[in-house]
């Protein structure tokens, strides 16, 4: 009980980070949930000390329910307690349905001494649940305190992952051995979100020492199931390429490739991903940025800031021009409900002592983006310093839009097989229609829904209270200008509209909720003209002046429906 007290206590426990003192940030994991992103783990330099690194205890929260500048935003952050290790190089995935974070492997920090320790930390999987103010509570799921976990099974770093909602997937990544010799994770893992197992699939003899790491993107408009893209990543002798797209069909299990034309991207490990699709579903974009290029660090490596984007179902690479200030490598990215790309950390390749996995020294430059935090615009392809909540829905860059307006462009020219054009040119995955969030993006850390347009619940709830609360507005709108007449014609003893159908007397407004059962009475013709009776004469010596005070209305008028 005490321990759940402490916990509890801890999660509360957030406050806000002054800008001045940031250096850079490294190592760390991040997933975005609607209205937040969430950054766990890793390490940060600060006041100035390039050369020293902490670990970072708290987990942090980007709010983007409001506007900020790069310089401006303040993180909200919460402690960690004792029982969770602050780890480097983790996956993180959110369950949009149970509005919770999952955390999956990692290794201890460096600034645990861990690399001069010979215990491997105890494998675990543990969940983080957010509250409404970036805060939130940590447990254990799987580990030494939750269920056991899995034989034969290793919770990896540095691992391509992504969550289609239903189920994260996991590829490559390393452990350690109790001689901290790398060892690499075959196989391809699976998480189901609902039931808390996970399992291993094989991977087809796909990776190969698949220890430098890929992104993977998950496309739920192709397939059964939907689809995932593994792009880059490597080992220190190969780095995959990305003229040849490797796909998985979830729902069959097999392994696909594709070849893709444009301006195709050097090799490299270390960039991030997402992944976005246009309004009405006609293609899906994935931009990657940044990275170790051909895992070379050193002054070669400026355009390792470029950001390039595949497009879906041309295959094409576009190159976004613009001029390379800001390389880094090992950072996260995530799209958003706009046409706004978040990105987040990441060290400067162009040092020659650049290695993610084992240094134990910092960068000797402080990070050119105010507290690590960059943003991408999608559609003008251009960065900028600052978050909009209202910005545009995204749509692709005109160069996109253009190469898809030559009919012919829509396909590649050449399929790599049979399989692979069924699969893109056949049934499109039911998936893509139950939701209506164009969004699906995937990190080194990945967060996408299974769903071609999946906006989150609570998004979806507020939109329909929006809508239902424009409706009542509208409502009323139109009622006082209605009563507003009926007061004007009032005092110029015009007959009156009668908006209830019961009676001229009757003044009620029906509500929201009644609107719909009784619209038709609404617009109804306007009554037939007063008969005024004469008061009953009980003297009958007095005559009666002949009334020539009745405003006679000539025939009865239809007032015509009103478009709604």
């Amino acid at each position: 009980m005490k321990d759940s007290l402490s916990t509890a206590l801890l999660g509360i426990l957030c406050w806000t980070v002054p800008a001045q003192s940031f250096w850079t940030r490294r190592y760390h994991a991040s997933v975005f949930t609607g209205d937040w992103i969430y950054i766990d783990g890793g390490e940060i330099a600060d006041n100035g000390q390039y050369d020293q690194y902490d670990r970072e205890n708290f987990t942090s929260a980007i709010d983007l329910s409001k506007d900020w500048t790069n310089s401006s935003l303040s993180f909200i952050r919460t402690e960690r307690p004792p029982h969770i290790s602050p780890l480097n190089s983790a996956a993180l995935w959110f369950d949009y349905e149970r509005e919770i974070i999952y955390r999956f492997g990692g290794i201890p920090s460096h600034a645990t001494e861990y690399l001069r320790s010979l215990d491997n930390p105890s494998p675990s999987i543990d969940k983080f649940t957010p509250n409404d103010r970036g805060g939130g509570v940590w447990n254990e799921v799987i580990g030494l305190v939750g269920s056991p976990f899995p034989q034969g099974i290793t919770a990896q770093s540095n691992v391509a992952t992504v969550s289609d909602g239903g189920t994260a997937y996991v590829l490559g990544g390393w452990t350690r051995d109790n001689h901290l010799a790398k060892q690499w994770a075959p196989g391809l893992l699976s998480f189901a979100l609902a039931d808390q197992k996970i399992t291993n699939s094989s991977d087809g003899g796909y990776v190969q020492d698949f220890t430098h790491p890929g992104t993977m993107i998950n496309i739920p408009n192709y397939g059964s199931r939907g689809i995932l893209m593994v792009l880059g990543g490597g080992n220190t002798d190969h780095i995959r390429g990305f003229n040849n797209i490797t796909i998985y069909d979830k729902g069959e299990q097999k392994w696909y490739s594709q070849v893709a034309t444009g301006d195709i991207p050097r090799p490299r490990a270390f960039h991030c991903a997402v992944g976005i699709q246009s309004r009405g579903g006609s293609s899906f974009e994935i931009f990657i940025h940044g990275g170790v290029v051909d895992y070379q660090p050193g002054p070669d490596a400026a355009n390792s800031d470029q950001m390039y984007i595949l497009s879906i179902p041309a295959f094409r690479w576009f190159l976004a021009n613009y001029t390379s200030s800001t390389p880094r490598g090992g950072h996260t990215c995530h799209s958003t409900n706009t046409n706004q790309m978040i990105l987040i950390g990441g060290v400067d390749p162009r040092n020659e002592t650049f290695e993610l996995e084992d240094a134990d020294y910092g960068d000797d430059q402080k990070d050119p983006w105010a507290q690590g935090i960059g943003v991408f615009d999608m559609t003008a392809l251009r960065f900028k310093d600052s978050y909009q909540v209202k910005a545009e829905a995204y749509q692709p860059a005109e160069a996109i839009r253009d190469y898809y307006r030559v009919e012919s462009n829509k396909y590649p020219n050449t399929w790599t097989s049979s399989a692979v054009k069924e699969l893109i040119q056949g049934k499109s995955s039911q998936n893509s229609s139950e939701t209506a969030n164009p969004q699906v993006s995937g990190s080194k850390a990945a967060d996408s829904k299974d769903r071609g347009s999946g906006l989150p619940s609570h998004v979806i709830i507020g939109i329909g209270v929006g809508c239902a609360v424009a409706a009542a507005t509208f409502t009323a709108a139109v009622a006082f200008i209605f009563i507003k007449r009926r007061k004007q014609r009032a005092r110029r003893g015009i007959g009156l509209i009668n908006l209830s159908g019961e009676g001229d007397d009757k003044r009620d407004f029906e509500t929201s909720s009644t609107r719909k059962s009784s619209q038709k009475n609404l617009y109804s013709e306007l009554p037939a003209p007063r008969k005024f009776q004469e008061m009953p004469n009980p003297r009958t010596d007095i005559t009666e002046l002949p009334d020539t005070s009745k405003v006679e209305i000539a025939g009865k008028e239809k007032i015509p429906p009103m478009e709604i």
